[in-house]
């Protein structure tokens, strides 16, 4: 998924696209890595049940990226 095709996916609010939009700031994808905007777009989409954003988030704590490493 392109930027710009992700920035307009998210005025929609599609759940998938914003965690697609987690994942392009986490990992780098089209986009200077920025772990707070990933934790923004993970946890908005997770506390709303979506599995994915979910396990993302889950995987930041793992990792330790952007928050406190907890496993």
């Amino acid at each position: 998924m392109s930027t710009t095709t992700a920035k307009v996916s998210l005025r929609s609010t599609n759940r998938r696209a914003m965690t697609d939009v987690g994942t392009m700031y986490c990992d780098g994808i089209g986009t200077p890595q920025d772990y707070e905007q990933a934790r923004f777009w993970f946890t908005k989409t997770a506390t709303e049940d979506h599995s994915a954003a979910q396990r993302e988030f889950g995987k930041m704590y793992l990792m330790g990226h952007g928050v406190p490493q907890n496993y």
